[in-house]
């Protein structure tokens, strides 16, 4: 991935001018109307590591990710491995493509970034995105990044963030840390979404798990070649988890997990 992004410097400088180079956060949206009601708030969550639209076997199509994403119906998605004005997948840009398509408000946030050439993070809500950070997460093979988003549920504030951590054991130890530093100052309700190349027993995440529950009690395959969940969502103990399930994909080389929440 580091060879690729390096090769990509040369071609970027070429075509710089033909693409908005802005710093930072991008995206978005529509405001939904929404029917306001009393008592508990319901969502569907969604975490996915998209694999910039290509399936395990390596065919490019971002329509069957987003026809996928369609059926899901979600409230509130967390995508990892979106691309914008890539060679690899065609120059689109993927945060917009998907955002549009499925009608959601959206930010993306990139992790790499070369001339116009962006990898990263996208966050898409049902609900107004009142309030985005982006938190850059360093790494010696590949940066990383988080996004936090305040969102607007019916009238009450709620936190989101999607990352994607690292390969390394050490360096995801060092980003957990770094984030659970952002995340104990939110004072909201949290739902952390995103691909943590971990299991979700993993002492890595013990920072986390002190503060935020697993939606899932039992592992949920979400990497099938490895047989076994490195996806995942946490939430804060305001939530609570109903039905939790993974959603088998021929659109990439992960499943997308799914939670259904309720917040009184």
């Amino acid at each position: 991935m580091k060879r690729f992004w390096k090769k990509l410097t040369l071609v970027a400088v070429g075509i710089l001018v033909l693409f908005s180079n802005k710093v930072g956060v991008e995206g978005q949206g529509t405001f939904p109307s929404q029917d306001l009601h009393s008592g508990a708030i319901s969502l569907k969550a969604v975490t996915y590591n998209i694999h910039i639209g290509k399936s395990a076997q390596g065919d490019l199509d971002l329509e069957r990710t987003i026809d996928e994403l369609k059926e899901l119906e979600a409230d509130i998605i967390g995508l990892q491995e979106v691309e914008r004005f890539s060679p690899r997948s065609g120059l689109q840009d993927q945060a917009k493509a998907i955002g549009e398509a499925l009608g959601l408000e959206y930010r993306f946030a990139p992790a790499l970034k070369i001339g116009p050439f962006e990898y990263g993070n996208l966050l898409l809500s049902k609900y107004p995105i009142e309030a985005v950070k982006q938190i850059p997460l360093s790494s010696e093979k590949e940066n990383r990044s988080a996004l936090l988003a305040t969102l607007n549920i019916h009238g009450r504030q709620v936190a989101v963030a999607v990352t994607h951590l690292g390969l390394n054991h050490d360096e995801r130890i060092g980003h957990v840390n770094l984030l659970q530093q952002e995340f104990s100052g939110v004072g909201l309700p949290l739902i952390v979404m995103g691909d943590f190349n971990t299991t979700p027993d993993s002492d890595e995440l013990g920072p986390w798990t002190q503060e935020l529950q697993h939606v899932s009690r039992v592992p949920l395959v979400t990497l099938p070649a490895a047989g076994k969940q490195i996806d995942s969502i946490l939430v804060s103990k305001e939530f609570s988890v109903g039905n939790v399930f993974t959603v088998q994909s021929a659109a990439s080389d992960h499943y997308p997990l799914v939670a259904r929440l309720e917040l009184p």
